[in-house]
């Protein structure tokens, strides 16, 4: 009785670790393509911003080496659009 509860043990275990392997496969390409997403929308406001005659904003946006590293994408993305909105509000009130 207890060797086939022990089975029952392993094979339960066995297939949490395939059920996390598959989980962490999602995860590392879900993350991957959202680095490629946030690369090319960075790489596209920082342009615009430049185009605009908007240089110091355009290098705010720039992702620095620490943000691009962080492993959080929502933080870089929300000092960008902290730092785009400080600009419009600067601009606003300038104008």
């Amino acid at each position: 009785m207890a060797l086939a509860e022990f089975d029952e043990a392993l094979a339960e275990v066995d297939l949490k670790r395939r059920k996390a392997e598959i989980t962490q496969t999602a995860k590392d390409s879900a993350m991957s393509e959202f680095s490629v997403v946030y690369g090319a929308a960075v790489r596209l406001l920082e342009a615009l911003t430049a185009l605009a005659g908007k240089s110091e904003l355009a290098s705010r946006v720039r992702p620095t080496r620490r943000r691009r590293s962080s492993g959080n994408g929502a933080e870089p993305a929300g000092e960008t659009a902290q730092a785009v909105e400080s600009s419009a509000e600067s601009s606003d009130s300038a104008g």
